[in-house]
């Protein structure tokens, strides 16, 4: 049994990664959180056919800064994958974007 969690699920990486994930025959459940749309990502994925996965959706319950269900997701897991992030903006640097992302990978990472 293989638990594969992402973190980011719902972005414009974590989507097609997740999908991928679904496919894959050796990833026994799925684990799919993101701050928002997470839900909406694991309803669209629970049609893809042929699959055995146990598949569940995790968001935060009360707000942003609500970890349950992060630690929830991350629960048991054997494999982490953190795609979360956001996009480089004009006149931003690249240790801003570091720094910006650095401290969403160490949320995902407690």
């Amino acid at each position: 049994m293989v638990k594969v969690t992402v973190l980011g699920a719902a972005g414009g990486i974590g989507q097609p990664l997740s999908l991928l994930l679904r496919l894959n025959s050796k990833v026994t459940e799925l684990s799919l959180y993101d701050i928002v749309n997470a839900n909406g990502i694991t309803a669209d994925l629970s049609h893809v056919p042929n699959s055995n996965q146990t598949l569940k959706g995790y968001e935060p319950l009360k707000d942003k800064q609500d970890v349950s269900q992060l630690q929830r997701s991350l629960s048991d897991s054997d494999v982490v994958i953190i795609p979360a992030g956001i996009p480089r903006k004009p006149g931003m640097t690249r240790d801003d974007l570091f720094k910006v992302n650095g401290s969403i990978v160490r949320v995902g990472c407690l």
